[in-house]
């Protein structure tokens, strides 16, 4: 059990000793254009330090003195209100405040502006009681794209890219191993397919349900101690963030050209997205518009074509080239090994998403929220990597050689290998939660519970490799009249390193991984609102996070499996287990010296 007291921005400053004293001021905040419930406005009493912030779905409550108040209320990119109300003894006023800007009424002007979702984000984050960076789905576009392509925008986070797609996320220069990965404040369990770590994959992840996306820098003291680089937390999309009925469709392609590569592997122009989002509030068991139902699914094609060439392995400065000294006689540096390579991997992605929000009240909620990210490559993915090296000796070369013109000579040390591999994957992450919001009366605070169960697995049930190669060959690389990345490479001496006669097998590997990790939450949230001059308030929180994660793997020659499994309790304390299921002791895989 956590007890916080700390400041921030309060939902309400004002407690009910303040409440019984006057009165309570409660209602909504919507944007005049779109029709949008608009959470984090901003909302104060003129001529007093009483304030409060709007919550999803628009609502707000202010404990505020007798008699006529005027309500300020505002909002980013759009203008600044002002209400006159009539707060009566002891009792409750509702006015619903509509907010609109100057710029909805120009005609014959076209003009572009902030979405409306990036308007929250900014209102949200400036709001926040600790160092967070807010983004908005909806800021650049593509409602069910990788979500990378938006964390990438953010200060402090750096994305890989692989041929279009975002595949690893680094923040404040560390990987995902120090990242704590939520979902609306939950933990979400998270699967690399090959090992049980706390690693988790872009690939695997999808906007399609999200409203926006939050990167923590500075815990409070109420969150769990697990993240050294930060927290990324995905807030899923709820019917009553908008007024009415909303349907969306997206349809989308990409395309991947190698241009002057002949790889069989292709990118065909096609439709390779197709999104539809619905919300809608609806009136039901009596109640009126106390229903909010927010669904969404996606289908997306992402395949990964990409095409290599240069220096290869350890081809690095030093370690790749044999650089000049004073005593070798070389002028230039002279490359070692050198190579080229392709990669194809034809992934397909769907998400679905169904959240539901029950109104007991005005200020009670039952929610439910459900998503699934399914990632599967339903061709087998292919990568072919050939290369061509020789020794670190100057005696290796022919005198004279040069960086821009270099023989290497047809000893032992010089070879080419070849390396061809095949995979397929399947990845699919589930999340579920439900739980009840109570805002307390007049502002004072508020109470939440919240139970989920996120289940993460990635399982390759084909991993195969095959390394092949030959020895004794001559080869030379001229860079003149050349494009820089692209030399002219040609074999001299020795055996056709393009007869696949003249290769030599040298090891083959079959393997199948499989890593399944699921993680259950339970928490519960009270929050009290002090009477003080700036914002502050007090906070006790209950909960368990008990998670678990296990993989396996399996290589031709044994029928056993390697199994390991850790488990993290209520405690916090972790314990593993590892063996081999029956089966003959797995044996070495046969080569070829």
């Amino acid at each position: 059990m956590i007890v916080l007291l700390t400041g921030g921005s309060s939902a309400g400053l004002a407690a009910p000793g303040i409440a019984s004293a006057g009165g309570v001021i409660s209602g909504t905040i919507s944007n005049q254009a779109t029709g949008d419930l608009l959470a984090g406005a901003r909302i104060q009493l003129e001529g007093t330090t009483l304030e409060t912030t709007s919550e999803r779905g628009g609502a707000f409550s202010l404990a505020a003195p007798t008699g006529p108040q005027t309500l300020v209320v505002s909002f980013s990119g759009l203008e600044t209100a002002r209400r006159g109300v009539v707060v009566p003894a002891g009792g409750e006023v509702a006015v619903d405040i509509v907010l609109t800007s100057g710029i909805y009424t120009l005609e014959k002007f076209t003009v572009s502006g902030l979405r409306e979702g990036q308007a929250l984000a900014i209102q949200l984050q400036s709001q926040a009681e600790n160092a967070k960076t807010v983004a908005a789905t909806d800021t650049f576009g593509n409602p069910a794209a990788n979500p990378g392509e938006l964390l990438m925008r953010l200060p402090g986070v750096a994305v890989n890219f692989v041929s279009g797609e975002a595949t690893e996320l680094f923040l404040r220069g560390m990987g995902t191993s120090f990242v704590s990965l939520m979902t609306d404040g939950n933990a979400l369990a998270a699967s690399v397919g090959t090992s049980s770590s706390r690693d988790f994959q872009l690939t695997a992840l999808d906007t399609g349900n999200i409203e926006s996306a939050e990167i923590v820098r500075a815990p409070t003291p109420d969150m769990p101690a697990s993240a050294i680089a930060g927290y990324l937390n995905l807030v899923s999309r709820r019917g009553f963030d908008r007024r009415g009925r909303r349907v969306e469709l997206t349809l989308g392609t990409r395309w991947t050209d190698l241009y002057e590569s002949k790889t069989p592997a292709k990118d065909p122009a096609r439709l390779d997205l197709l999104t539809l989002s619905y919300s809608e509030v609806f009136s039901v068991l009596g109640g009126a518009r106390n229903l909010g139902v927010a669904f969404n699914a996606s289908h997306r094609s992402a395949p990964t074509l990409t095409d290599a060439v240069g220096g290869i392995g350890a081809a690095a400065a030093g370690a790749g080239h044999v650089l000049p000294t004073a005593t070798n006689g070389l002028t230039s540096p002279l490359l070692r090994a050198m190579g080229s390579g392709e990669t194809y991997a034809p992934t397909h992605k769907q998400n679905a998403g169904l959240n539901l929000d029950y109104k007991l009240g005005e200020r009670s909620i039952l929610y439910l929220k459900n998503s699934v990210n399914l990632n599967v490559t339903p061709e087998v993915s292919s990568i072919y990597r050939h290369s061509i090296s020789t020794t670190a000796a100057v005696a290796s070369f022919a005198p004279g050689s040069t960086y821009e013109y270099q023989r290497a000579l047809p000893i032992a040390g010089s070879r080419s290998e070849v390396f061809s591999g095949q995979s397929r994957k399947k990845a699919v992450t589930y999340a579920a939660s439900t739980g009840l919001e109570h805002r307390l009366a007049g502002g004072a605070g508020t109470f939440s519970a919240d139970v989920s169960y996120s289940r993460a697995t990635t399982w390759y049930p084909i991993n195969a490799d095959i390394t092949a190669d030959v020895s004794g060959i001559g080869w030379d690389i001229d860079r003149r009249g050349q494009p820089a990345w692209y030399p002219a490479l040609t074999q001299t001496a020795g055996p056709s390193i393009y007869d696949p006669e003249s290769y030599t097998l040298r090891t083959f590997i079959r393997r199948a991984y499989r890593a399944p990790a699921e993680r259950i939450g339970l928490r519960a949230d009270y929050r009290r609102n002090l009477t003080v001059r700036v914002p502050a308030y007090w906070k006790v929180r209950a909960g368990s996070r008990p998670s678990s994660a296990c993989s396996s793997s399996r290589r031709r020659g044994t029928t056993g499996r390697i199994h390991s499994c850790w488990l993290r309790g209520p405690a916090g304390r972790a314990t593993s287990r590892s063996g081999r299921t029956s089966g003959p002791r797995p044996r070495r895989t046969p080569t070829t010296a």
